[in-house]
């Protein structure tokens, strides 16, 4: 994948539209969780492996579908998972970007990819 990139590698092209993006996303945060919230109500949705349970305003909720919200709105505000603990300050556009890259090339979680992806190539 660095191969791919042209002579900047990770700090060329694609860091500078992952900053932007990432910042694009920040300032859009409540329009971005509207769209997003219908889904934790939503009948058809179905979270496969969880049951889902009835607020006192009887609309169907779903207590992962509230996890994978909740954990959309802290990234993002900045904060990164690391080793399964949260991070307690909020890190920059430009450092949550570095911390996804970092992540995302890491031999740890290439291996665990899908074998047919082919990722060690």
């Amino acid at each position: 994948m660095v191969d791919a990139m042209e002579t900047g590698e990770l700090e060329g092209m694609l860091s500078s539209a992952c900053e932007i993006t990432n910042r694009v996303m920040r300032y859009l945060t409540e329009q971005l969780i509207s769209v997003l919230k219908p889904f934790l109500y939503d009948p058809l949705v179905m979270w496969i492996g969880r049951d889902t349970i009835v607020d006192e305003n009887s609309e169907m909720a779903n207590d992962q579908a509230k996890g994978h919200l909740n954990n959309i709105e802290m990234r993002l505000q900045g904060y990164v998972r690391a080793n399964l603990k949260n991070s307690s300050m909020p890190l920059s556009v430009a450092g949550q970007t570095r911390k996804l890259i970092e992540e995302a090339i890491s031999v740890e979680n290439l291996c665990q990819m899908y074998i047919d992806w082919s990722a060690f190539l």
